[in-house]
């Protein structure tokens, strides 16, 4: 079964295994969206997608999409969830901010 979970990371056709991680491989480059979020969060502190959202070009899935990433999350991290109030499902959402030091 691991060879075969293995060939379909090869194809792309799923993520990396978490046990063929290095945890000493360096980390990618960030993308000039993820880097566009991270001052935003500088600038404006803690904030969830959908309140970056209203102050970027970006849509709230991709925000989430774009500090999803490896080299994102040694920067920004998740701190608690909150209540939206400004959709109909009423769902809870994540706040962001970013990690002390970086």
């Amino acid at each position: 079964m691991l060879s075969f979970e293995r060939e379909q990371v090869k194809r792309g056709k799923r993520p990396e295994l978490p046990i063929d991680r290095a945890p000493d491989r360096p980390l990618p480059p960030l993308s000039e969206q993820q880097l566009a979020v991270i001052r935003e969060l500088r600038r404006g502190g803690p904030a969830t997608s959908v309140e970056l959202s209203r102050r970027l070009p970006y849509s709230s899935h991709q925000i989430v999409n774009y500090l999803k990433g490896r080299a994102a999350l040694a920067i920004v991290k998740k701190t608690e969830r909150t209540q939206r109030v400004e959709t109909i499902k009423q769902n809870s959402a994540w706040i962001y901010e970013v990690r002390n030091g970086s």
